[in-house]
This record gives structure tokens, C-alpha cells and sequence, in this order.
């Protein structure tokens, strides 16, 4: 998905938490529908860059409590030390403004051996390791006392499944297929994806 289209979501506003939701930022430096800049960049990086500052910004303007990105910062699992700096440096106003961040690995994130974010562990402490949660395994978690799960990929759409039966009444934060969702291209392969009933069975879905 493209990152200009998802950072118009709005906030998600419950009564027990507030959260700015976004996801498939796919980061990177090489993009055929852009130009150089002068400053040696290409144009649709900048423009995504600008984007998810404009996600950051709303969150702040709205003091929500997280921001949480559904998986897929960058487009593959090296990205290069440039990216990684400039996505660390975009989402570091929200630590000064007390944001919790909320990461989920996508399926551009990861082989399933290694993630984009295990060799970032050095940089996001100097942040504040208390403040950025990375997700690579399915965890429950209660976000202001409200019970949540996340989900970050996997091509396992029974092991999906399971854990949605099992953990019911759930907000259900992931990145995952769906069936009967429509994909647009890509060059992985696509799991036939769970059953879209499954979710009726939680408070929401995302």
C-alpha cells in the first residue's frame, strides 16, 4: 500500500486510549516515480518522509497516547544506515512528547530469521527503549488497561487463526491476509488468508 493514502487515517479515539494508526511506510531510497532533489534524494522518499511527519505532527496536535505502525517501515530487511537514520530521527519528536511507538514487523520486514530493526537495537536505546516496543511474535499486550493483540506477519494463516479463537474480545492490531481482500502487486507470495468471521468474535480490528 502506499504511505500517502494510509497517513490520512484519522485517530482512533477509544474512551480508555487514543492512538494515530499507519502501515507499509516502505521506506526507501530508489523509487521509479521519483526525481533526484538537490540534496541528492529521491523525491518519493522525501514525500514519505513528509508523510509520516504529518502522522507524527497530528499525533502530538491531538496529544494522542501511541503510534503504532501496522509492519512494513522499510521495503526490505538491510535497509540501508541513511533510511534507518532518517526514520529514527522523523519519529523522535514523539518520545520528547511522551508517544509511546508501537512497531509490528511486516512481510517486508522479515526473512522470518532476522528483522529490519535487530541490528537498530543500539540506536533505539538512545532514544529510550521504554518508549519504542518492536513486535517481530504475536503478544498480547493492554495498552491503558484495554486488552489488545497483535499480530506482526506470518504466511501461517492456521497459526493466525488459533490465536484469534483463542484470545477473543480483543482489539487485534496486524499484518496479516485476510480472505477476500484485494492485494495490489507484489512480489511476495500471498497467503489465502483467515477468515474474515474470525474478527466477530473481538471488539475491533486493525
Amino acid at each position: 500500500m502506499n504511505c500517502l493514502n494510509l497517513i490520512s487515517l484519522k485517530l482512533i479515539q477509544m474512551s480508555e486510549f487514543s492512538a494515530v494508526i499507519t502501515s507499509d511506510l516502505h521506506i526507501r531510497s530508489v523509487d521509479k516515480y521519483g526525481k533526484i532533489n538537490p540534496e541528492g534524494l529521491n523525491t518519493r522518499l522525501q514525500d514519505r518522509l513528509d508523510n509520516i511527519n504529518k502522522s507524527i505532527n497530528y499525533a502530538i496536535e491531538h496529544e494522542a497516547d501511541y503510534w503504532i505502525c501496522l509492519g512494513d517501515v522499510f521495503d526490505k530487511i538491510n535497509p540501508a544506515e541513511m533510511l534507518r537514520d532518517k526514520f529514527i530521527k522523523t519519529i523522535s519528536p514523539l518520545i520528547e512528547h511522551n508517544i509511546s511507538i508501537i512497531i509490528l514487523i511486516g512481510n517486508h520486514d522479515t526473512d522470518f530469521k532476522v528483522h529490519s530493526f535487530m541490528t537498530e537495537a543500539k540506536l533505539l536505546n538512545t532514544l529510550d527503549s521504554k518508549a519504542i516496543t518492536i513486535i517481530s511474535e504475536p503478544v498480547t499486550m493492554k495498552l491503558k488497561g484495554v486488552e489488545c493483540l497483535f499480530i506482526p506477519f506470518t504466511d501461517d494463516d492456521d497459526a493466525i487463526t488459533a490465536l484469534l479463537k483463542k484470545y477473543k474480545k480483543k482489539i487485534v492490531f496486524g499484518h496479516f491476509g485476510v480472505n477476500g481482500a484485494v492485494v495490489s502487486n507484489t512480489e511476495y507470495i500471498m497467503s489465502t488468508g483467515v477468515n474474515q468471521k474470525l474478527f466477530d468474535q473481538h471488539r475491533f480490528t486493525i
